[in-house]
């Protein structure tokens, strides 16, 4: 079941990434690339961070 949770929450989180670096490319277009470039790095790193943890 843990495995499910984990998968949800990658899910959930790149959509939420994804779903800033459109709302900031809609307005400046290398705003919201820079954007998903960091929601993406940030991802992994709270994947990591979480790895580590365990």
């Amino acid at each position: 079941m843990e495995r499910v949770t984990s998968w949800l929450d990658l899910i959930g989180m790149l959509l939420v990434v994804s779903a800033v670096a459109l709302a900031i490319g809609a307005l400046y277009l290398p705003g919201g690339v820079a954007a998903g470039g960091l929601g993406l790095l940030l991802v992994s790193w709270l994947i990591d961070r979480r790895r580590s943890t365990q």
